[in-house]
């Protein structure tokens, strides 16, 4: 009996060891090389609902452009971001039109934690994620602070965002290959609940017939697949709940799902790149048409677009030139490449 419990107790000491050998840690850091591009482009399918009933339902795509411009010389754990934000929402023909853009810039630390001047109203949610210290194995958890900034510009001309910090729960929770990449899966979860504060809430009631919130609650489950490699976010996909309480006593509520992916260019490379493409549409001889690098990307420039007389139809020699360009861009496959069209409307032939 007593070799038998021996026994048991030498096989757990060994399964222990074997557990402990076998349970590795990871130091979680973001990384920075200057002059990198990072292109994010996330798609959002949300439900709306009013009171609990369901009203309708949208798509938003949202496309971020970040570039390293600097990093710090002091300890080359930080470096200076400038981005360009632009956001588009499919209407109810089932188009896309462009909603607002943003320019921002700031500074972001290897823990994931962000230096913002107050006068940026994007990135909307910083330093998540944001990570500890220590070391973490699969299975550890931990909280970090984060922030969320409101944007009332629009509807109340305020010209700094409101800051609000929240606590987000972390769990290492393991990894998944793709693309032949390890890649190291990370559950965010957070609930904030934010109650619009009585000097705004005056300012809301200010304006006539207006119906605004006076609280907000945020329910997030995100899954993060982290790449060492590149130091920062390979995708996420998030389920997301935002409820929104009126003055009126009504609810507004948006559930849905999003799905975001990281592109990661060193700047030699995105050159190249955009020189082959300038190439090829300037091979294609096309009038009233050029390429040129903006702060929003690789630009393609239509001037002059010609519509039949009173028609919203394009003359075929305009169709025929779209065709040509999509040859151009189906070859360079999946680049973030902005169209931009400026019109002419003629009343005769």
């Amino acid at each position: 009996m007593i070799i038998h419990i021996m026994k048991r107790i030498y096989f757990f000491t060994v399964f222990a060891i074997l557990s402990n050998t076998l349970a590795y840690s990871e130091v979680f850091r973001f990384s920075f090389k200057e002059g990198e591009i990072q292109k994010m482009t996330s798609s959002v399918q949300e439900a709306v609902y009013f009171n609990g009933s369901f009203s309708f339902r949208t798509e938003i795509i949202n496309r971020i452009v970040a570039k390293v411009t600097e990093i710090s010389e002091e300890d080359r754990r930080s470096a200076f971001y400038s981005c360009h934000f632009m956001v588009s929402e499919k209407t109810e023909d089932g188009k896309f039109n462009w909603g607002k853009e943003y320019n921002s810039t700031f500074w972001r630390d290897e823990m994931g934690r962000y230096s913002i001047s107050n006068k940026y109203f994007m990135p909307m949610i910083r330093d998540i994620p944001s990570f500890p210290e220590y070391d973490v194995k699969i299975g550890d958890s931990w909280v970090m602070q984060a922030h969320e900034a409101y944007d009332f510009s629009d509807v109340f001309g305020m010209k700094t965002p409101i800051i609000v910090p929240f606590e987000v729960e972390y769990k290492y929770s393991g990894t998944e290959e793709e693309n032949g990449e390890l890649l190291h899966i990370i559950d965010v979860r957070y609930q904030k609940d934010y109650v619009i504060p009585a000097n705004l809430l005056q300012r809301m009631s200010h304006i006539k017939n207006e119906v605004y919130p006076i609280q907000t609650r945020v329910e997030s489950k995100q899954r993060i697949a982290w790449s060492q490699e590149h130091g920062n976010i390979a995708f996420y996909d998030e389920i997301f709940t935002i409820y929104l309480f009126l003055n009126d006593g009504e609810t507004v509520e948006y559930t849905g799902s999003s799905h975001s992916k990281t592109t990661f260019l060193e700047k030699n490379i995105e050159i190249k790149e955009q020189e082959d493409i300038r190439k090829d549409i300037e091979k294609l001889n096309l009038s009233d048409t050029n390429v040129k690098k903006t702060e929003k990307g690789l630009t393609i420039v239509l001037e002059n677009i010609q519509f039949a007389p009173n028609s919203a139809i394009l003359r075929d020699s305009e169709k025929e030139k779209l065709k040509s360009i999509a040859q151009v861009l189906k070859k360079h496959g999946k680049k973030d490449i902005l169209v931009e069209g400026h019109v002419v409307f003629s009343s005769t032939e």
